[in-house]
């Protein structure tokens, strides 16, 4: 994963869950490994660990 690369917020996340997101930055975290903030067309700001996500191109080829 990287920055400006699509991905699917996870369903079970109330409001933002199963919205599609842009990658605005990825994170080292020393405690849970790599996390990700995504930003959605409405502006909302979500982050979560990177495995949480799913590449939005993964929809289509599956």
């Amino acid at each position: 994963m990287k920055t400006g690369e699509k991905v699917i917020i996870p369903q079970g996340i109330p409001f933002v869950g199963g919205k599609s997101a842009i990658v605005i930055k990825i994170e080292d975290n020393s405690f849970v490994g790599k996390v990700a903030t995504v930003q959605t067309s409405d502006g909302e700001v979500y982050f979560d660990k990177e495995y949480q996500f799913l590449p939005a191109d993964s929809i289509f080829t599956n």
